[in-house]
This record gives structure tokens, C-alpha cells and sequence, in this order.
């Protein structure tokens, strides 16, 4: 049991940026004629910076991805072809000398240690990750969920039970890795519609930063590879990952009254010939088998609540109330015959109740969609996919 006390005040968190043994440099270089892996050489060199960290105060100290013995960038070169039987023979080993090290390390430093590690078990090596306690408890010990890309012609997939965060004297610890984060559909332009920014460095509310847009649409696009479009009073922008392809000036914004000298619109040229017309990823975070594996591994003691909603008739009461809670497997009844997700995919349900303050109503629509994702693109545009998304890192959030 560690002694050690921690100020939840005064919390200090370090990443390591070096390389492992025998790892190739600079970081951009792909060649391993002089590079080589050596996993008991990389753990003394974690052991070394773990005490390192500790010296200097750190409370947590995290390494990078697969760390452990080294990603093995080139990957897409074929490297493993070559050179997967050496790989998989240096991947750690849960419980092995080099495990028990890393753990006596996080006990001696009363450090946390949250590490990467191509893990071997049987047959097969997984992207895994670890955190030790300071007291070397293992809090976490979890497998990648879907290697990313070519990664899975090597990896094998984790499962849901690697998305849990722990409980620690510093506070909520989770850990994910790499395109972990990621995975929406696959769009080529992405219409990210923002109601009104101002330029950069503006005197706003928080909330108001253009720099929030910048974020969002910057994920979408690194995400899915799309080109953004953002249509926004004052300053909007069009976007390639982290490249503007063209912004307005929110001091010269164009109105119906005075438009003259000032640009109503912006433009930019893409070229979209190399496109892919794809629509989905069968080996992507964000697919139907990950949708199952969470499913299945949902946790017993949360609530099976598809979502609330608040609904009302015209003018808006202060007395809304919750309209419907729908569990996990039923229909959402809608104002028409309408598929269920998880039900048979023809199956009718009956109109459903509105509440307002006094009495209950039934609204009329001018469409009623046919489809699931019909309806989610109606609602809000989001795509079933990216909804998951969300789900996964709700889940993650909340789930111990």
C-alpha cells in the first residue's frame, strides 16, 4: 500500500516523447536497416524515465502507443512481412519478468504508469494498454478495441471491456489509443453550418470562440478526410484537415442593406478525383461488429434508455415534461408506421402521445421518414455511425 499522498489541487501529469530502443530516427524515418527491437533494452530505458518523472513530481506518467517494444511505422511498406516473426516475438508478455518490472517500477516511484504495449498471448498479439497504481496494482489492463487500417493484418481486436476508466486518488483515469478516438462516416464534403462567428482573437463569450468551430470542423475533416464547409455569419471558413482553404473577414460582413464592397460568399476549389465513393468501413471503430460487441457488454446496472425527449405543443409551456423513455430493443414510437431499429425491420407501431401542460396532442408532419437513417438525418444530420461515436465515448466516460 502506497503512502504516498496526492493534492488533488496540484496535479502533475508527464508524456514521454522519446523513442524505445533500437527505434528508428528521425521520427519521420522509415528505415530500419540499423534499427532493431529489444523489449528488455526499452524496459530499462521505461524504468529509467518512470523514476525520472517521479523526480521531477510528475504523478502520472503516460508512454506512447505500442511503446513497448516500438510501433513499427512502415507498416504500410510491408514491414511485417519481414519482420512480423521478431515483432511478435518481442511483444511483452502480461505477468512476465519484463510486466513485473514496469509494476515494481510505478510501486517504488508511488507513481501512476499508463503504457502502450504490443501484448502476446498464445497466438496472438493485441495493441494493448496498461496503468499501474502506485502502489504497481494493475487499474487497467485493456486491449484496443479495432486496430486501425493495416495495423489489423497484424493485431488482433480487443473487446468492450477494455472501455472503462477507474477511480484513483488523482481522479477519473480512462485511456484510449490512437484512431480509438475516431471513425464517422465517410463524407467528401462535410456542411458544418455555424450560426455566426467572429474573427480570431475576438473579445467573446467562451462558447462564442471561433476557435470552437475551428475544432469541430477540423475533427470531422481529419476524421473522414472531407473537406469542410462552414457557412457562418461574419467569419466562416472552408477547411481541408488543418488547412483553410478560404475565410471571411467578420469586419466586413455583407447584409441585404450593404453589400457592396463586401464578399456575400467564399470560395474554394477542390479537386475530388481521387475520391472514394465508400460509405462505410467494415474494419473502422465505428461498425456494426463494435456495435455489437458493446451491445452485448452493455453494463447491467445502467438504465436501457434509448433518449429523452421534450416535447410541446405551440406557444412553449414551462410546464414540458419528459415525453418518452424508450429501452434498449423497442420501437420509438413515432407519429406513423416507422422501422425499428432493433425490432423487425417492418414492424408498425402506433401513434405516440404528446404532452403538453393540460392535455395530450397529436402533431401533424409534413414527412414522416422511412428509414432509420432517414430519421437521424432529419433530426440533426448525424449519421448513425457517428452517433455511435458519440455512445462509445459516453460509455467510456461513465462506465467504472
Amino acid at each position: 500500500m502506497t503512502t504516498r499522498s496526492f493534492d488533488k489541487s496540484n496535479i502533475t501529469l508527464s508524456a514521454v516523447v522519446a523513442a524505445p530502443a533500437g527505434w528508428p530516427l528521425p521520427v519521420g524515418s522509415k528505415d530500419w536497416t540499423n534499427g532493431y527491437l529489444d523489449l528488455n533494452a526499452t524496459v530499462q530505458y521505461g524504468i529509467k524515465l518512470i523514476g525520472e518523472a517521479r523526480q521531477r513530481g510528475a504523478d502520472l506518467v503516460a508512454f506512447p502507443e505500442l511503446w513497448f517494444p516500438g510501433y513499427p511505422k512502415s507498416l504500410e511498406a510491408k514491414w511485417m512481412f519481414s519482420r512480423v516473426e521478431e515483432y511478435v516475438q518481442q511483444s511483452l508478455v502480461v505477468d512476465s519478468e519484463e510486466w513485473q518490472a514496469l509494476r515494481d517500477a510505478a510501486r517504488e516511484n508511488e507513481i501512476f504508469v499508463s503504457f502502450g504495449f504490443s501484448e502476446r498471448d498464445g497466438r496472438f498479439i493485441y495493441m494493448s494498454q496498461a496503468l499501474f497504481g502506485p502502489d504497481g496494482k494493475v487499474l487497467i489492463n485493456r486491449r484496443k478495441l479495432r486496430p486501425s487500417g493495416t495495423e489489423r493484418g497484424l493485431w488482433s481486436d480487443g473487446d468492450v471491456r477494455g472501455l472503462q476508466v477507474v477511480d484513483t486518488q488523482i481522479g477519473r483515469i480512462g485511456m484510449l489509443q490512437c484512431w480509438e478516438h475516431f471513425r464517422a462516416q465517410m463524407p467528401n464534403i462535410h456542411v458544418g453550418a455555424w450560426p455566426y462567428n467572429e474573427n480570431p482573437g475576438a473579445d467573446t463569450q467562451e462558447w462564442e470562440d471561433v476557435q470552437v468551430a475551428y475544432s469541430a470542423l477540423r475533427v470531422i475533416s481529419i476524421l473522414t478526410d472531407a473537406v469542410t464547409v462552414t457557412p457562418s455569419i461574419g467569419h466562416g471558413f472552408i477547411n481541408h484537415v488543418t488547412t483553410f482553404l478560404a475565410r471571411s473577414d467578420s469586419n466586413q460582413t455583407a447584409s441585404p442593406e450593404n453589400d457592396q464592397g463586401y464578399a456575400p460568399l467564399i470560395y474554394a476549389s477542390v479537386n475530388g478525383s481521387s475520391w472514394s465513393n465508400a460509405s462505410y468501413n467494415l474494419d473502422g471503430e465505428v461498425s456494426w461488429g463494435t456495435l455489437m460487441q458493446i451491445e452485448d457488454g452493455f453494463p447491467e446496472y445502467i438504465p436501457k434508455v434509448r433518449s429523452i425527449r421534450r416535447i410541446t405543443s405551440w406557444p412553449i409551456s414551462s410546464k414540458m415534461k419528459p415525453a418518452h423513455n424508450s429501452p434498449l430493443g423497442e420501437c420509438s414510437k413515432m407519429t406513423n408506421s416507422f422501422r425499428c431499429r432493433s425490432g423487425n425491420a417492418s414492424e408498425s407501431v402506433e401513434p405516440f402521445a404528446i404532452f403538453n401542460a393540460s392535455e395530450s396532442v397529436t402533431p401533424s408532419v409534413s414527412a414522416v421518414p422511412s428509414t432509420v437513417a432517414e430519421s437521424a438525418a432529419l433530426a440533426g444530420g448525424f449519421s448513425a455511425p457517428l452517433l455511435l461515436a458519440s455512445f462509445t465515448l459516453a460509455l467510456f466516460r461513465t462506465w467504472r
